[in-house]
């Protein structure tokens, strides 16, 4: 058997068994992954060396890359950074290896294609398994709940654009509320409160088909049954667009909340969005405008606007018969994609020769 290097050291991408990988971000041993391979193999962490400029990093960057037989770019969030630096950075990178491949998660599927080396996608939003939970119909205080993380120009518009509706909103990064558990808090806060802080807890016996005694989760992945049970509707504002400069659609724990709960949701659509929802296998849910994710980004806000109005004091009981089969269509798929997508990446290092 060969041996795993990482890069940098404390990555989180380090599995706790021996000769092991963990791309789920988070510790649960359903998806620790063990390398059976006959060479060295060297793990970078892309998206955090994308950051790192010195010499240092870069003589660290070809040692490995002299030392291992074989390279794994692992990017966590964007492949292709919007940055002007950590594009040059990546460049460097990309210039200083040989026999590399790919595992990625965001929709930069022609970008990595073109680099012409074995690659793997694995979409965000299935590597956080979320404990189980099933919409019930009923009468609810509010008609739409919005978790918004930490502070953006589009979450402020968002935030904003929801006081005029029955909306529940939870704005951490400007409102500092707290609602059953702060989802987003740990990112809103200053770095001192935020290394004092910890995102993640044991799962506790809470009902799911995945997580392990030991494994750890982040709250992100808890059911916030308090916003559940006062509200019918998600309002979601996903990672990216972060500005005009980046195209990137990286769905995340925020869209996955809902789909893994049956929980009617409509997302502040970008260009692409959609389409990763159904390369995915996902189906979109009728009641969403076609164009929503269409256009200019005043495009995407105008059809999104013009939805909360529809949504907004409608019949949700109604509104959640119409999307029935769709949203348990797409229940069952995450489901599939949370349990299967550790033989995804087992496969890929199967397929290093």
């Amino acid at each position: 058997m060969g041996m795993l290097y990482f890069y940098p050291q404390n990555t989180g991408l380090r599995g706790s068994l021996p000769n092991s990988i963990n791309t789920s971000f988070f510790v649960i041993k359903h998806h620790e992954i063990i390398v059976n391979h006959s060479g060295s193999i060297g793990i970078i962490d892309w998206y955090r060396c994308l950051q790192r400029t010195t010499d240092t990093t870069w003589a660290d960057i070809q040692h490995l890359v002299d030392t291992c037989d074989h390279i794994v770019l692992v990017s966590t969030e964007e492949f292709w950074p919007m940055h002007t630096t950590s594009r040059a950075n990546a460049e460097t990178i990309l210039g200083m290896l040989k026999d590399y491949s790919i595992i990625y998660h965001c929709n930069h599927h022609d970008r990595v294609q073109d680099l012409g080396v074995h690659h793997t996608w694995q979409p965000w939003l299935c590597r956080p398994p979320v404990i189980d939970y099933d919409y019930e119909p009923g009468d609810r205080d509010y008609d739409f709940a919005s978790l918004l993380g930490r502070r953006k120009q589009i979450r402020d518009q968002i935030a904003d654009v929801l006081c005029e509706y029955n909306a529940l909103v939870n704005y951490a990064g400007r409102d500092h509320t707290n609602i059953d558990f702060d989802v987003s808090g740990f990112y809103s806060g200053t770095s001192q409160s935020r290394n004092n802080n910890t995102i993640y807890d044991k799962w506790n016996n809470q009902p799911s088909s995945f997580y392990q005694q030991g494994d750890n989760i982040d709250i992100s992945c808890l059911v916030p049954e308090t916003v559940y049970s006062q509200s019918h509707m998600d309002i979601i504002s996903e990672t990216f667009p972060r500005n005009q400069f980046t195209n990137s659609v990286l769905l995340t724990e925020k869209t996955a909340r809902s789909i893994a709960h049956g929980r009617l949701f409509r997302t502040l659509g970008h260009n692409g969005y959609l389409g990763e929802l159904i390369r995915c296998g996902f189906e979109p849910l009728p009641i969403w405008r076609s164009d929503h994710d269409e256009g200019t980004p005043d495009d995407c806000w105008n059809s999104f606007v013009a939805d909360l109005n529809e949504y907004s004091g409608n019949d949700f009981e109604m509104l959640y018969d119409e999307c029935a089969r769709e949203l348990q269509h797409n229940k069952n798929v995450y489901q599939y994609l949370i349990k299967h997508y550790p033989n995804q990446i087992h496969k890929h290092f199967e397929l290093i020769k």
